[in-house]
């Protein structure tokens, strides 16, 4: 297959080459025509959830993937320092203390000392288990 591919290279070559001309002689620039806009592909989908090929959650999908391209990484992702964690080797109460403080649902759990990721947890069921005395640590 491989040499059959590169025997026929030239062949191809000198066709494509040759169309290629041949369509730029005539005013239709076959490079351009290749290109599809944002604008484009918004009334794809836009007609596409009209006429039932897309459901509704799928066209608001992918109506915020094509916004995604226009936010900044500072408006999705959250500095270090400002993400409330629990740290897995600390005491019960500096734990509920956090859980106390923040009003997530959701934390990080991370080792101070090794500065390594341990899990995540939710923030109502540690919050209880500390309260209540059932978790060693969180």
């Amino acid at each position: 297959m491989l040499l059959l591919s590169r025997l026929t290279m030239p062949f191809v070559w000198l066709l494509n080459t040759s169309s290629n001309l041949l369509l730029r002689l005539l005013r239709n620039n076959p490079q351009r025509r290749g290109v599809v806009t944002e604008e484009e592909i918004r009334m794809l989908v836009a007609e596409s959830a009209e006429q039932g090929v897309l459901d509704a959650d799928e066209h608001n999908m992918v109506n915020r993937v094509l916004r995604l391209g226009d936010r900044t990484v500072d408006s999705v992702m959250t500095p270090r320092m400002r993400i409330a964690w629990l740290d897995v080797s600390a005491l019960r109460a500096e734990n509920l203390e956090v859980l106390r403080d923040t009003p997530y649902s959701r934390y990080p759990g991370v080792s101070r000392r090794r500065e390594r990721r341990g899990g995540r947890g939710r923030g109502q069921a540690p919050a209880v288990q500390l309260h209540r005395g059932q978790a060693g640590t969180v």
